[in-house]
């Protein structure tokens, strides 16, 4: 087992990585323990459900236009030729990079020849469109796999649309409709386009988009293996979209090949660093020491949030850091963790708001940077990064509502650090900026103004005796209630925190706290986390089809 000092010099070398040589992590094909052949069994359309297709009299009939790129040999394009032929729904045509006559209300794909799209493709564009009665789809893209001699592999289950992790790798991939006008006002590139350049084009149709859809359906094949967008040409792309938004923001390389971290340029002029306690003096001391070794260089307060603490020694240890101006102490009569976490926000004077757990440990002097660069972007409602154990396992990387029958953590107890080469899906999940339903309240960063206009934690959460003293549902709330409102959670892999202790679970609260949660998460439990594709078993931490 790891100690805390080959902790904090491991993540020490992650985060020199992450300013550069980071980028180069490379991923490996295909998750271990998939069982994709019985997935593609269970999943893939029945000739039954085929003819359905065919006969299925849609009532409205978008037309698809389909531009083949990257023509190479003569057998590759036949391949993909073949799939558009074997479509259920007939109204499409073949077209040049122009995306035919330009009559707004059809959609074009780009397809590289050598993939192939399921039978049943264009018919699921079709019946998505109908389907959104009021509010069509600008954009629609599915899930895809691979195609080989051996069969088909290489799943790539995709979560449904957010800006924030389109702009971190090509979330759209190989299958993208995109409605005409946009399509030609976005001067698409020639068909001899290059990853690079196919990402920079579906950024600028992005930019123009209203609505854009998933549809959790693997439709398209690819007959080659996917190859990462390139560094510089990938940064250059999403400038290009930044600068098009006039957003405050920048571009770095990620932590895995093909990935990006774009940045809020907006800093804070002080950041109030809020922590719940009762009665935790060992660890309260040890956060201290290591929020002022690490933070050097930000202007901060700290607010110590105490729900009526009776030991002697910590009563001591609160006069010696007042006296010293090194923290305020906010008394309350109460301990539950949202009541203390709004006890101190109301005292807070910093315009950017930070939660931590009395029960955790920085170790990168990144971490504080990491989180503002994400906190701060435009409609982002929150921000935190990965949690791991004192011997280096996960312990949170963003939540997912109805995960192993409640709200968990995908990867949750696996190492943080593989030697092995990580599946590119694992990579997506734990080394990857990316829009989440919820975060931890252990460690959770907001602007001031965010918080105290949705109004702050709902304390009916709390439950003052539940020890020890961590967020018990409240944190989740208050994300999806700003969702709800249009903002998002924001997940950062750039830097880590130590947790001393594990996240409470659901079964183990008092029943009026899982009352509560399971009232608040009952919609996203029956119809799926919006960012954890349906196609994945949720019994399991780590993700793998059904």
């Amino acid at each position: 087992m790891k100690n805390t000092n080959d902790i904090k010099k491991q993540n020490r070398t992650i985060a020199g990585a992450i300013s550069g040589i980071f980028g180069a992590k490379a991923a490996a094909s295909e998750p271990p323990d998939d069982d994709y052949q019985s997935y593609i069994m269970e999943n893939d359309a029945d000739e039954a459900e085929l003819e359905r297709q065919r006969r299925d009299e849609l009532t409205l009939r978008p037309r698809f236009f389909a531009v083949l790129i990257n023509r190479g040999r003569q057998k590759e394009t036949k391949q993909t030729l073949a799939s558009l032929q074997a479509q259920t729904y007939g109204e499409w045509e073949l077209a040049e990079e122009s995306g035919a006559a330009q009559d707004g209300t059809g959609y074009v794909i780009r397809l590289n020849a050598g993939d192939e799209l399921s039978p049943d493709a264009l018919y699921r564009f079709a019946y998505s469109v109908q389907r959104a009665v009021e509010d069509k789809p600008d954009m629609i893209y599915a899930d895809e796999d691979e195609i080989s001699p051996s069969g088909r592999k290489a799943p790539v289950f995709k979560p449904e649309f957010s800006r924030i992790t389109a702009l971190s790798y090509d979330l759209f991939g190989r299958i993208l409709a995109i409605k005409q006008d946009i399509y030609a006002m976005c001067s698409p590139p020639g068909l001899d386009a290059d990853e690079a350049e196919e990402y920079a084009f579906k950024l600028r149709c992005m930019a123009h988009a209203g609505r854009i859809i998933h549809i959790p359906k693997v439709l398209l094949h690819r007959g080659s293996r996917l190859r990462p967008i390139e560094n510089s040409a990938g940064m250059a792309a999403i400038r290009g979209y930044i600068r098009g938004e006039d957003r405050q923001e920048s571009v770095s390389t990620g932590i895995w090949k093909g990935s990006f971290i774009v940045s809020s340029l907006r800093q804070p002029r002080r950041v109030s660093i809020i922590i719940p306690n009762l009665n935790g003096m060992e660890s309260l001391r040890r956060l201290l020491e290591s929020i002022e070794r690490c933070m050097l260089g930000y202007k901060y307060e700290i607010i110590i949030a105490d729900g009526g603490s009776g030991d002697a020694r910590l009563l001591k240890y609160y006069g010696l850091i007042e006296k010293a101006r090194a923290a305020k102490v906010v008394r309350c009569e109460s301990a539950g963790f949202a009541t203390l976490a709004c006890a101190g926000a109301e005292r807070a004077m910093g315009d950017a708001l930070l939660f931590l757990s009395r029960d955790a440990e920085v170790i990168s002097p990144m971490m504080l940077g990491a989180l503002i660069a994400q906190g701060e972007r435009e409609n982002v409602a929150a921000a935190g990064c990965m949690l791991i154990s004192p011997n280096n396992r996960i312990v949170y990387t963003g939540g997912v509502i109805g995960l192993c029958g409640e709200a968990a953590s995908p990867y949750e107890g696996e190492a943080a650090d593989d030697d092995k080469a990580a599946s590119l899906r694992r990579l997506m999940f734990t080394d990857t900026v990316r829009a989440v339903s919820v975060l931890s309240g252990a460690c959770m960063y907001m602007r001031s103004d965010m918080y105290f206009s949705c109004g702050g934690f709902d304390r009916s959460f709390d439950a003052a005796e539940y020890e020890p003293l961590l967020p018990l549902g409240s944190d989740a709330e208050l994300c999806l209630r700003l969702s709800r409102r249009g903002f998002c959670s924001v997940y950062t892999p750039q830097a880590r925190l130590i947790m001393h202790t594990g996240l409470p679970r659901l079964k183990e609260t008092p029943e009026n706290v899982r009352v509560r949660c399971k009232d608040e998460f009952r919609h996203l439990s029956i119809y799926g986390d919006p960012y954890y594709n349906t196609a994945f078993d949720k019994s399991y931490v780590v993700p793998r089809v059904k």
